[in-house]
């Protein structure tokens, strides 16, 4: 008897690595009986002016034995959609750009959207908000009115199949009743699950230390692509950090760690020698405390029950974007915003005390954003390829 084949389509504007393919869960649905295909969209969803500043970053290599295919236009992803076999839906690692759902709907290609990486909600004030969507309407009136309707219509236009859900607190509002919801929990807590009952990484010292979860802000290529201006050089950020992290260490006779997101290059290593390492659950759950501006990876701080530590500067603070961030999470998590622009910052931090710990604050965090109590002790794709493989057999 032959088996019908099922695929499932990841279409991303990241070149995807191995931390990519634990993330998805690539091991867990091929177990589960599923072909998996990567395409990636950049230069189909972006202009070439903005391609061409992080070409350097967008180097497609086989992950997990899978082939990553570019995609140039919309004629490629067409026959591309086209030419895989069998039962077949697409996650979008993307936002769903309507020219992207188009060629989706045009396929007969379902697609799932994934709100496993919910933060904070930023609340700016009314009148801060109309201020920016004005002088954005002023650059450039065009491409203000495309990006609006783009976002207003896009899952309109062709709504979900499904939606991962990962905690309570969501930004997803169902606009279709046709649109299954699929509660699981937060990427960062799968990965948690993942990690609990390996040994200690022999990475990872056997002294004290902190760590500082990265988090750069000179032009690389989440700032490109979204548009955020730099507010730092390169030489000027790391003079900085590293002058705190020097007098942190004087201070307290603890080394820092530095935390890697998954995306960062060796290029980003601007830590004058401190370890640069990608084990950052692992480096968190084994730490004294936890450094960082703003990060999602702070959940990790919450799963360990790890004291954490905002640190800020100026440059932070006069970017109506990265302020928003910076507030938003602190005030989620009852903490203060520490500003290390000099040595008397420095010198104040430290007597007030480096870290900040607050129980019902941290289990009110892990509530909202983390994880609901039901899912646990499973995986977060298992949970995926159950619904799937369930609602496959009831339409044979």
């Amino acid at each position: 008897m032959l088996v019908a084949r099922k695929t499932i389509i990841f279409i991303t504007v990241y070149p995807f690595n191995e931390d990519y393919a634990l993330k998805y869960g690539f091991e867990i649905l091929k177990k589960r009986g599923f072909n998996i295909v990567i395409l990636n969209i950049m230069d189909f969803v972006f202009k070439k002016d903005i391609t061409d500043k992080i070409s350097h970053y967008n180097i497609l290599e086989q992950v997990d034995g899978i082939e990553q295919i570019s995609i140039k236009s919309g004629k490629s992803l067409s026959e591309h959609l086209n030419s895989i076999a069998g039962w077949k839906i697409a996650v979008l690692v993307v936002f769903p750009y309507i020219k992207l759902l188009y060629l989706l709907k045009k396929a007969g290609i379902p697609y799932i959207r994934t709100f496993t990486n919910v933060h904070p909600r930023m609340e700016a004030e009314f009148s801060v908000r109309c201020i920016d969507a004005a002088k954005r309407f002023m650059k450039n009136p065009a491409s203000f009115i495309a990006d609006l309707i783009e976002y207003k219509l896009s899952s309109r236009f062709y709504s979900p199949e499904y939606v991962i859900l990962g905690a309570e607190a969501s930004n997803y509002k169902n606009k279709s009743l046709k649109t299954k919801v699929i509660n699981t929990h937060s990427f960062d807590y799968d990965r948690y699950l993942r990690n609990k009952d390996k040994p200690k990484p022999s990475c990872i010292p056997e002294v004290e230390y902190y760590v500082h979860i990265a988090n750069h802000a000179w032009e690389l290529h989440d700032n490109i692509l979204l548009g955020i201006e730099p507010i730092f050089s390169k030489d000027e950020y790391a003079a900085l950090i590293n002058s705190f992290f020097d007098f942190v260490e004087k201070h307290t006779g603890k080394k820092i760690i530095i935390a890697a997101y998954p995306k960062a290059t060796e290029d980003e290593n601007i830590y004058e020698g401190r370890p640069f390492l990608y084990e950052t659950e692992q480096l968190i759950k084994y730490s004294s405390g936890v450094f960082c501006h703003y990060s999602g990876a702070i959940k990790f701080a919450v799963i360990h029950k790890k004291p954490i530590c905002f640190i800020s500067t100026r440059h932070f603070n006069e970017s109506k974007y990265h302020r928003a961030h910076f507030m938003s999470y602190a005030a989620a998590l009852g903490a203060d915003i520490n500003f290390i622009d000099n040595t008397e910052h420095f010198k104040k931090l430290l007597d007030k005390g480096l870290f900040y710990y607050n129980k019902e604050c941290y289990e009110d965090y892990a509530k909202k954003y983390i994880s609901s109590d039901r899912f646990n002790e499973r995986p977060l794709w298992d949970i995926v390829a159950d619904t799937l493989i369930k609602d496959m057999a009831s339409n044979e």
